[in-house]
């Protein structure tokens, strides 16, 4: 199994991330929209065609083909019907995207397990996955329900690529070791917005500075 560096820069659609992205000099073949958790973003029933088109259309201007799966919460003291339906209403805002026309990247989210078999046949079998690791294990029912979660997302899914991001150590390095023990070939670290940006803002002025040289 091999860990590497994510090749790819996941960026937010809001708070202009795009656009610091771009005038830094990242390249829009390499971006991935992130619109986070959507919950107080949809207009009810969720996107509204006339905003969906209008984002559709921004982010087609941008160059950006590729788009994380929009999510919308399901916590684990949510009655089950919320969960439920938002775990619905997700699939069928990402069907939209693909029928956009967009390259749609499975974010998996999970957590009452009487649900997993609903919310893992939406995606089916993947050639990779990403999960979100910001989840807190050391208590011990987050635990159970993180990991319950993702044991069975890798066995239903099987991906061949995990790409793994956020989130405190124990639940980065539980998913690697889990990766490891099912012989999952690739296992990609993605590295945070913030970063991304610093290091292409750093290229940009190092790019600056040596175009400014004089030579002779």
């Amino acid at each position: 199994m091999r860990v590497d560096r994510f090749d790819w820069h996941l960026i937010v659609f809001h708070s202009g991330d795009v656009r610091r992205y771009l005038e830094a000099g990242g390249a829009p073949e390499k971006a991935i929209i992130h619109f986070l958790s959507w919950d107080a973003g949809i207009i009810d029933p969720w996107w509204g065609k006339d905003t969906f088109f209008a984002r559709v259309d921004k982010i087609r201007a941008w160059g950006i083909s590729k788009i994380v799966s929009v999510d919308f919460s399901a916590w684990a003291d949510m009655p089950l019907v919320a969960q439920a339906y938002n775990y619905y209403k997700s699939a069928v805002v990402n069907s939209d995207l693909v029928k956009a026309g967009f390259s749609v990247i499975p974010n998996v989210q999970w957590s009452r397990p009487s649900l997993h078999g609903m919310v893992f046949s939406f995606w089916g079998r993947r050639d990779f996955v990403l999960v979100d690791c910001n989840h807190n294990v050391s208590k011990p029912e987050n635990a159970r329900l993180f990991w319950a979660g993702a044991d069975q997302m890798l066995d239903t899914m099987a991906p061949r690529t995990l790409w793994l991001w956020g989130g405190p150590k124990p639940a980065l390095e539980g998913m690697v070791r889990r990766a490891r023990a099912r012989n999952i070939p690739n296992v990609l670290i993605v590295p945070s917005r913030a970063k991304v940006l610093s290091a292409l803002c750093r290229a940009r002025k190092e790019r600056a500075k040596c175009s400014s040289l004089k030579v002779g």
